[in-house]
């Protein structure tokens, strides 16, 4: 059975956080061996890690009716990640840990970025999907228990107008039991699911940070 993109971009963050290693090393239940090494196709948007400051035309994250996605404004120590079709900001001083798109399957990595000491990390998984989002989400959680996780929230959001869900959940990966925060929206045949997270002995440090990050994402219509 393929692992859901919500499960891949739980599994990629645990086994990052317990063993902070490069992506052929992911967990066993997604097919590492197809991780690309060649240079990210000309039609596809690069990372742009530039920082920025967000305007209403380039970063339109402050201006999205509250009323309407889950999104807030982003402080002024953070940089915008930009891709194709979304986008969420990291703090400044965070490291892009991935060099090219990573192949899971049918789903794909597109961002990967992590602190200095590498005891946060947050990725973003998206696969092509041409059902309902709810319908989506119930099969993607359902999952998550099987595979040992410990669901400690689960609540409906709406990303930039589109219906979506929240998640927090808990893994032991090796030695280390890690926590771990998600934002999942499917929009217009393609599902996004945003992960950030670090060891629970490092709760408190990674749960504000997380929620910045995750409250800053984005997709584009």
């Amino acid at each position: 059975m393929k692992s859901s993109f919500v499960t891949i971009g739980l599994l990629v963050s645990a086994t990052l956080i317990a063993a902070p290693v490069g992506l052929a090393q992911a967990p066993t239940e997604t097919p590492t061996e197809q991780a690309p090494t060649e240079p990210v196709p000309t039609d596809q948007q690069p990372i742009d890690q530039t920082p920025v400051e967000p305007d209403p035309v380039e970063a339109p994250i402050e201006q999205a009716p509250a009323e309407q996605n889950s999104t807030s404004p982003i402080p002024a120590d953070y940089q915008v990640i930009m891709g194709d079709g979304w986008s969420f900001a990291v703090p400044s001083d965070w490291q892009n840990a991935l060099s090219s798109t990573a192949e899971l399957g049918d789903a794909s990595i597109v961002a990967q970025l992590n602190d200095n000491q590498k005891q946060t990390v947050v990725n973003l998984v998206t696969q092509t999907y041409d059902g309902s989002g709810e319908e989506y989400i119930q099969r993607s959680v359902a999952t998550l228990n099987d595979l040992g996780f410990t669901v400690h929230a689960q609540d409906p959001i709406s990303v930039s107008g589109f219906s979506g869900m929240a998640l927090e959940v808990s893994l032991t990966a090796s030695e280390t039991t890690v926590r771990l925060w998600q934002r999942m929206v499917v929009r217009n045949g393609m599902s996004f699911a945003l992960t950030c997270g670090g060891p629970e002995a490092n709760l408190e440090a990674a749960q504000p940070i997380c929620a910045n990050i995750l409250n800053s994402f984005q997709v584009i219509p």
